[in-house]
């Protein structure tokens, strides 16, 4: 049975935290013998799966379960109590009395040592204007551009009278810090984590601190209650060491495992790195839960955003901080003379424009256009058959490869030409039918010998979303995307329509003295190296998108398509504003296990074993 109801530098030393950790792991647990029979029981709230996935990987327990407690009816969590007796060793966090015969204090007076208890991972250091709201008397947190994540200083700008441009400018910018006690909020939350890691124990404190020393801390968090898979490691690797004395090092689950990737996520602003002393951090983009979309917005469109939900139908002076409450004791008042106050007069200004012109977007035709780019092999065709059933969309196909590429002369053309060609397509369908969505596919492949247009050459000319939506396709194993390049083209079979078990009995071969990426053009001397490359290549042309003020509806190939790629359908209609109207996908999968289709499969294990993509093997 499986759970799943779903400045200068901050100064941080090696302090007690560590001591703490060490006698702690001298208190008396039952040390479980690693073991095909020892039962474990993971009760957590949106951390459950990944603990619980960690624990698994470690190969230590016979069989790990998990709960989402806070997700489960009061009958659910009855029934649940009922079978504790049947697993060797509980790991919860803190649940309070709502959790009824799972409330910790119970879980202790009933389990005993049986029982591992670890801290609520919450720590808003990283973003220390991350804050859950509420509006007036409402029970329920506000929900807006990211779920239920809001900035307090987006809120305090637009409270005190400034404008969303005026809003979006110093929040992008960074000015807007310059009235919070960045470093206070990182203590206080520290403080708090140590507070409540005192009774628990598993420690979270010492992971952090280190973490900050060592330059990595902005890459453990996601959101503030969001651990990455570093600290979920770390978590895994303290509960096994109680249980069972042994030590277990290294990570022991990767971000393509990682459930919580498919939340939100909200990156530490530049400013922040600054006041704090610690690095600049590499990602700048906010990401909606996967529930919204999985939309990637830059920092001023979430600025804007932010700023006109707490001015959408309701008074800023409606919104309170419910969460941390730390946030609000160290939010400074603006008075700075360059920061003026407006008269009620300009805020229903700002109120009445916003409506205007959302009347006006509605009173416009949906968007002409949709551009799907991905670099091949990721479920794209499969996808796009499912969205040319749609009544309002038809689809192109991969027009540049199918069109008009015949060989290397015809890669020379235009981005005008290249644009006139599309143009032309949609004007034809649309005269006909003026409610159309046209789309059509692009890869980096199609770029790489055309030395008149490069790719962001293109993206340039469909950067406006009243007219142009993107969607970007990726897949996160690199290894078996290049490979099912190779076999496609020595096998001469791209897609399969049904089942086809001869197809799969086909075998390919890598030359590995001559390893190549068609899609990105990449060549290296082993396959980790070119999978760096690869990667790299792949950032650059979605960094130069955001640099062009492309947005993007995102999917993944492992969590939109694989399984079900109904999924990625409706996301996308769901993006384009589109009522979901049934289909059923053509293709299967051509991809199968490597090892079996793979001749020279050794040389690749070989290549690939101990590094960091040693997961994409079979």
């Amino acid at each position: 049975m499986t759970y799943h109801m779903q400045g200068s530098a901050v100064t941080l030393r090696r302090p007690t935290c560590m001591r703490r950790y060490e006698q702690g792991k001298n208190r008396s647990m039952p040390q479980l013998v690693a073991s095909t029979n020892r039962r474990i029981l993971v009760l957590a709230n949106c951390t459950h799966h990944s603990i619980a996935l960690a624990l698994r990987s470690s190969g230590m327990f016979g069989t790990v379960q998990s709960a989402e407690l806070y997700s489960m009816s009061k009958e659910e969590r009855s029934r649940l109590s009922e079978k504790l007796d049947q697993f060797d060793a509980i790991v919860t966090i803190e649940h309070a009395e709502w959790a009824g015969p799972l409330a910790t204090q119970m879980l202790r007076e009933r389990l005993g040592d049986r029982l591992l208890i670890l801290p609520t991972p919450f720590f808003s250091g990283l973003t220390p204007d991350m804050v859950y709201l509420n509006y007036q008397s409402e029970i329920a947190r506000s929900t807006a551009v990211l779920g239920d994540y809001h900035s307090a200083l987006v809120l305090a700008d637009v409270q005190s009278g400034l404008s969303v441009d005026e809003t979006t400018q110093r929040y992008a910018s960074g000015t807007t810090f310059e009235q919070l006690d960045v470093k206070a909020v990182w203590q206080a939350s520290l403080n708090e984590l140590k507070v409540r890691e005192a009774s628990c124990d598993i420690t979270l404190s010492d992971f952090i601190e280190r973490a900050t020393a060592d330059g990595s801390i902005s890459e453990q968090f996601l959101s503030f209650n969001h651990p990455a898979e570093g600290l979920i490691s770390h978590i895994a690797r303290q509960a096994i060491f109680r249980l069972t004395g042994q030590a277990v090092d290294g990570v022991l689950i990767t971000p393509a495992q990682h459930n919580l990737y498919a939340d939100a996520y909200w990156p530490m602003h530049a400013a922040v790195a600054e006041i704090l002393g610690l690095p600049r951090p590499t990602k700048n983009r906010f990401k909606q839960p996967k529930r919204m979309g999985e939309a990637f917005l830059n920092i001023e469109d979430f600025a804007r955003l932010s700023a006109e939900f707490f001015l959408k139908d309701r008074a800023p002076e409606g919104f309170s901080i419910v969460t941390p409450h730390y946030v609000q004791n160290n939010l400074k008042t603006i008075d700075t003379p360059s920061v003026r106050k407006v008269e009620n007069s300009q805020r229903s200004s700002d109120r009445h424009q916003m409506k205007t012109s959302k009347v006006k977007r509605n009173m416009t035709t949906d968007p002409q256009q949709l551009i799907m780019t991905h670099l091949g092999r990721s479920g794209s065709t499969v996808l796009a058959q499912l969205l040319k059933s749609h009544s309002r969309i038809t689809w192109l196909d991969e027009y540049f490869s199918l069109k008009w590429i015949r060989d290397k002369s015809t890669y020379n053309f235009t981005r005008e030409q290249m644009s006139k060609m599309i143009a032309e397509e949609v004007a034809k369908i649309r005269e006909g039918q003026p409610n159309e969505i046209v789309g059509h596919e692009i890869k980096l492949m199609n770029f790489l010998q055309n030395p008149s247009c490069n790719l962001i050459d293109y993206a340039k000319a469909y950067t406006d979303p009243a007219q142009y939506r993107h969607v970007v396709l990726r897949r996160r194993n690199v290894l078996k995307r290049i490979c099912s390049v190779h076999k496609a083209a020595q096998t001469k079979t791209y897609h399969l329509s049904g089942d086809d078990m001869t197809y799969r009995t086909k075998t390919f071969k890598l030359d590995f003295k001559n390893l190549v990426d068609f899609d990105t053009g990449q060549r290296a001397a082993t396959f980790p190296e070119l999978i760096d490359k690869a990667l790299e290549r792949e950032d650059q042309y979605l960094r130069n998108f955001h640099s062009v003020g492309i947005r993007y509806l995102e999917l993944w190939y492992e969590d939109d398509i694989s399984e079900d790629p109904t999924q990625a359908y409706r996301k996308v209609l769901n993006f384009l504003g589109l009522d979901f109207q049934p289909a059923s996908p053509r293709l299967s999968k051509t991809g199968g296990s490597l090892k079996n289709e793979l001749s020279n499969y050794d040389i690749l294990e070989d290549q690939m074993r101990g590094t960091r993509y040693e997961w994409m093997l079979d």
